[in-house]
């Protein structure tokens, strides 16, 4: 398995996030020093494109997402 660290500047780098997901590979998103908007923006579009490709998919994929009290 591999895994992929994507530090994200603006909501454009959603993508990049998605096409790694889609690829098979693992993700860890390190949104700090992003706005709260920003990474929820983030959030929602991994989280819908995750659920889209399961939707589709046999496979079963994960998502998890650990937050600390910064962001919840």
């Amino acid at each position: 398995m591999e895994v992929c660290v994507i530090k994200p500047t603006t909501i454009e780098d959603e993508i990049e996030i998605t096409e790694t997901l889609l690829n098979g590979r693992t993700v860890v998103i390190n949104m700090e020093g992003l706005s709260v908007d920003i990474a929820q923006r983030i959030i929602d579009f991994t989280s819908g494109a995750t659920f889209c490709h399961a939707w589709k998919s046999t496979e079963d994929l994960q998502l998890h997402l650990p937050c600390n009290s910064k962001w919840c």
